[in-house]
């Protein structure tokens, strides 16, 4: 069963009891007490969805967010990958207009970040899949075309650490770029490598900062931002050059995330 958008009613409700909460805290009073104020926060956080929405009007579709403002107003045929996350209100929507997609700001007035001209827009992370006439590239949060469309697919390939006991974490992401056969790869930090390799080993990372390997000619090595093979002993010869797992999330739980949204909601940081 879905749960019922959230508004301000809600809103300022939720952070009424959270504050409540915290002063039953900051007294000191009876556990029992400060129990119930927990449980009566965390009863609003839990049976409200506080992501931005999608309403139609007037045929087209606009985006609101849980003050009831209006993030992008009813100009657009579709919107689509709306992040709504506290942290992310600046981040990009994908909407279409006269059949095509494009990127627009949740600013209130859906300022448009590139031209509309995709058959199709996904959103990974912080960057977005574009597809145009059967070929594939990819844009960055500004709308920028980091990757031109001329690639025959781009792969979203999650990087998993895996410790000595067996435990395996998400730890990162890339992107396979391919064409013609070769494969290249796009960091989250915006590091492109052309497709230069016939295999870039994404599954075999185990560490974090560790240099992502490749295969060449039937030979085994590292990828480097030229996009040429740097073998095994010359790694720090080159190590300058070579691209890495950088490691983003190892610390972070998806509980504690959820919980910060929740939090930001409450003390009004949205």
């Amino acid at each position: 069963m879905e749960k019922p958008h959230a508004h301000k009613k809600q809103l300022l409700e939720m952070q009424k009891l959270y504050a409540e909460y915290n002063s039953a805290v900051a007294n000191k009073l009876p556990d029992e007490d400060v129990e119930a104020s927990r449980i009566a926060f965390y009863n609003v956080c839990d049976n409200y969805d506080w992501m931005d929405y999608v309403v139609v009007e007037n045929g087209c579709e606009k985006l609101v967010n849980v003050k009831d403002e209006e993030l992008v107003p009813p100009k657009y045929e579709h919107l689509g990958c709306c992040e709504g996350k506290v942290n992310k209100q600046k981040f990009p929507v994908t909407a279409m207009l006269d059949g095509k997609w494009g990127l627009v700001l949740p600013d209130g007035k859906g300022t448009a970040l590139c031209s509309f001209e995709y058959d199709e827009i996904r959103c990974f992370d912080k960057f977005f899949v574009v597809s145009k006439s059967g070929r594939k590239g990819v844009l960055d949060g500004k709308g920028r075309l980091l990757v031109p469309c001329d690639m025959d697919d781009v792969i979203f390939q999650p990087i998993y650490i895996t410790h000595t006991d067996g435990h395996s974490w998400y730890d990162d992401c890339m992107f396979e770029l391919r064409r013609d056969g070769k494969s290249g790869v796009l960091t989250m930090d915006g590091q492109c490598v052309v497709p230069s390799y016939d295999e870039i080993l994404f599954s075999e990372i185990v560490d974090t900062d560790e240099a992502l390997g490749a295969i060449l000619d039937g030979r085994d090595g590292c990828v480097s931002i030229d996009g040429k093979l740097i073998p095994d002993e010359d790694f720090e010869k080159y190590e300058d050059k070579l691209v890495y797992s950088k490691g983003r999330y190892s610390h972070r739980s998806s509980y504690n995330y959820e919980l910060d949204v929740k939090l930001g909601y409450a003390e009004g940081k949205i």
